[in-house]
């Protein structure tokens, strides 16, 4: 017994057919859909925790450098500062005792280098403290990195300016960003000896943004990023992810032949 189909029985196959097809498509595209969904939150996961592990390094590091910088901050001013103001006690005794002799010139002036040591060895014991940055502020702190530059260098070679209205960041996100500083004023030491170096302060409200400028030789950050590790120096690696632990971001404006200059943005955070 052979069956025969009409036309409307076809044409409603037809349909039945496409329906089915369409809802295993849309099926399709819903599992699809599912499955990006969850592998971008699981890569957005993995990279939360890698990030997360990152700065509990970079922390544990910060944490011990702090450390170890206390530590000789505190040798340096009840050990190394104390004798160094006994030497210059009996200097003061010898030069009353030569008043009338020839060598008193050379002792007046072995005095007076003395007492540079002296008050440098102290300004060194405070910037190296994490007290200082607690009790006197930032600004402050990095006047003094600057005033002890130029002692060094023997004349004004160091400029200062804050804008705005100075605040107190949270934690201890001012002593990290102070270790910035001082990083980056070694590097231009480094790189630019005899150049001038300009510091800004600019307080904003949502963010602080520090600016360290020289207007040394400059560099090629595509040939300094192209070096291999052996070769390659940690100053600028170290830079980016110190901001990165603090939230912000750490960027450089240089060319061979037109100076340096690094900019930090860190935000404000009440």
């Amino acid at each position: 017994m052979r069956m025969e189909y009409g036309l409307s029985d076809v044409v409603l196959l037809i349909i039945v057919g496409t329906l089915l097809l369409l809802l295993l498509g849309a099926f399709i595209t819903v599992l699809l859909f599912i499955y990006k969904r969850r592998y971008v939150e699981h890569q957005a996961e993995l990279t939360h925790l890698h990030e997360a592990h990152q700065r509990e390094i970079l922390t544990a590091q910060l944490e011990t450098q702090n450390q170890t910088l206390q530590h000789i901050a505190d040798e340096l001013h009840d050990h190394i500062g104390q004798m160094l103001s006994v030497i210059w006690l009996h200097l003061n005794l010898l030069e009353d005792e030569t008043a009338h002799l020839p060598v008193q010139g050379k002792v007046s002036e072995l005095l007076t280098h003395t007492a540079t040591v002296v008050a440098d060895v102290r300004n060194l014991s405070k910037s190296l403290s994490t007290d200082t940055v607690a009790r006197f502020g930032l600004p402050e702190c990095i006047r003094l990195e600057l005033e002890r530059i130029d002692r060094a260098a023997g004349s004004t070679r160091t400029q200062l300016r804050v804008l705005g209205d100075a605040y107190a960041l949270s934690g201890d996100r001012e002593i990290v960003l102070l270790r910035m500083v001082q990083e980056a004023l070694n590097n231009a030491l480094k790189h630019a000896p005899y150049a001038p170096i300009r510091l800004t302060l600019d307080y904003q409200p949502d963010a602080l943004q520090l600016i360290i400028a020289d207007d040394g030789p400059g560099f090629s950050m595509s040939e300094v990023s192209a070096r291999p590790l052996d070769k390659g120096g940690q100053g600028l690696r170290n830079l980016r992810r110190r901001a990165q632990l603090l939230g912000g971001r750490c960027v450089w404006h240089t060319a061979p032949g037109e100076g340096t200059q690094v900019v930090l943005t860190i935000p404000h955070i009440s």
